[in-house]
């Protein structure tokens, strides 16, 4: 619960410790609105986008959608986690020259809630309490019939166990876990039960995950943590590691996860089947982000798959199957989304 004061709405100067977290863009053109408030006042820097600059911090909002201004948000997020003795006063972003609403951008800073020393604007708060009252609590019995699948696990993990955590969208997945990003402070009560269910890996896919935070987390708890960025833009990075994620994956006794352990997620297993665990007669992997009934489609995830098997063909000299299979591949992938 939110107990404390809102951001002004005027703001025209910073007590020491005090610091302006505004909108920017990421050529760091401070030329208008709160952007060039922090420039002319608060020490933003021109050609800085990203981050601490004076007595103020710049969050990206003009490069697309939501979803790309949340890597940024979680960002900011755990740096004022790190940085108690300052304190945030985050203004309407993304809500000016960005043109997005409360609505929008309001549930990026649900886990600010958390952070005394975060200020919000009173109209993100209203919408994160009204979004907060709305959400229904997940029923016990569907923990139960979910845990008692027939779900092969290897040993030492207590399947129950982690899905009693209640991470949202916690779902098993190849004899691990996937969901909702650790590096969260609404999941970090979990840690402690996910080490004792037998988690002994974190796989993280944010393709703009910039911090050491969650590497950090992950030693302090004896868990290892590799970091798979997916993203069309790394298609050679994430054929170079491959391997890796696969070894990974088959161990088992994982937790794979993006920031909402939807999309990119659906992605990662999606090639980890596609180019590999197929030849195993291991089934497709069921969609949790891309799903028909969310209103979505796969175009993304067969994208990825076709530049996977582009980049796989250029490097190797020949494909990694014959195309007829490929093909087969991705329609049981539009199947599962058909089905969802």
């Amino acid at each position: 619960m939110y107990n404390r004061e809102y951001t002004p709405d005027r703001i025209t100067e910073l007590k020491a410790q005090e610091v302006f977290v505004f909108g920017s863009n990421l050529q760091g053109s401070h030329g208008g609105g709160a952007a060039r408030l922090a420039f002319e006042r608060f020490g933003a820097v021109w050609g800085q986008g990203v981050g601490l600059q004076g007595q103020s911090y710049a969050i990206p909002t003009m490069q697309g959608g939501v979803e790309t201004i949340r890597p940024y948000v979680d960002d900011f997020v755990e740096f004022a986690f790190l940085h108690p003795e300052l304190k945030f006063l985050v203004t309407r972003i993304g809500c000016g020259i960005a043109t997005f609403t409360p609505e929008e951008i309001a549930p990026l800073f649900e886990e600010a809630l958390e952070y005394d020393n975060v200020i919000l604007p009173k109209d993100f708060v209203e919408v994160l309490e009204r979004d907060a009252d709305a959400k229904e609590p997940v029923p016990a019995e569907s923990v139960k019939e979910v845990s008692n699948q027939e779900i092969t696990a290897p040993e030492g993990l207590d399947v129950a166990r982690v899905m009693a955590t209640g991470i949202p969208d916690l779902a098993p997945a190849y004899g691990g876990f996937r969901g909702r990003t650790l590096s969260s402070s609404r999941q970090r009560y979990a840690w402690d039960e996910l080490m004792a269910a037998g988690i002994n890996q974190i796989i993280d896919l944010r393709a703009d995950y910039s911090s050491d935070f969650y590497h950090y987390l992950c030693e302090r708890s004896g868990i290892s943590y590799y970091h798979y960025p997916l993203s069309l833009d790394s298609i050679e990075q994430m054929l170079e590691e491959f391997p890796t994620l696969c070894a990974l994956i088959d161990k088992g006794r994982f937790y794979i996860a993006c920031a909402m352990g939807l999309h990119r997620t659906d992605i990662a297993l999606s090639l980890y089947w596609v180019f590999y665990a197929a030849d195993k007669g291991i089934a497709p992997p069921p969609l949790r982000g891309y799903r028909k009934d969310k209103g979505l489609n796969v175009d993304k995830i067969l994208r990825i798959l076709n530049a996977f098997y582009k980049k796989m063909t250029e490097i190797n000299g020949e494909p990694p199957m014959p195309e007829d299979e490929f093909k087969r591949r991705k329609e049981l992938i539009k199947k599962e989304w058909k089905e969802s």
